[in-house]
């Protein structure tokens, strides 16, 4: 999708508060739902679809922002399981997962 920087501003502008708040209902986190909103801003402008309307860019970067933040969370509860079962394996509970012999 090539859209001008105006046309860019316009967008960020007008969906950024929504997209923040979708992203926050999955992370509670105000960090990582910037980060993934911004990560979907990045996404379209990289993707290479038609959006006419701006209730279709509006419901595509939410599905964006949806994926997104369900990717973070599998990526966070794995970290989180493999950190814990690191930490019951060396039997001194380190968190990063070094062993001291």
């Amino acid at each position: 999708m090539k859209i001008s920087e105006e046309k860019f501003n316009y967008i960020y502008d007008k969906f950024l508060q929504e997209l923040f708040n979708v992203a926050y209902g999955y992370t509670k986190n105000v960090d990582d739902s910037n980060d993934i909103v911004h990560n979907s801003f990045v996404k379209l402008l990289k993707a290479n679809i038609s959006l006419e309307t701006d209730n279709d860019i509006k419901y595509y970067l939410i599905r964006i922002v949806i994926n997104e933040s369900i990717d973070f969370l599998k990526i966070f509860i794995y970290n989180t399981t493999v950190e814990k079962i690191i930490c019951r394996c060396d039997g001194i509970g380190r968190r990063d997962g070094l062993k001291i012999r």
